[in-house]
């Protein structure tokens, strides 16, 4: 299955989403909801602004 690779927190437990199901609420094995993303993903990029410098060296007067 191709998918996306979730890691609990709590427990330690991988396991593997298919695309498009959405984020998982909990842990499969434990019911932890201390669930965080394990592999690169292919979203839409590394989020707003990431990488160009937003906010950075720019003086409010």
């Amino acid at each position: 299955m191709e998918g996306r690779k979730f890691k609990c927190g709590s427990c330690g437990y991988e396991w593997e989403e298919p695309y498009g199901t959405g984020r998982p609420a909990k842990c499969p094995k434990c019911g932890s909801t201390a669930i965080y993303r394990v592999d690169g993903g292919r979203g839409f990029g590394r989020g707003r602004g990431a990488g160009r410098g937003f906010g950075r060296g720019r003086r409010l007067e």
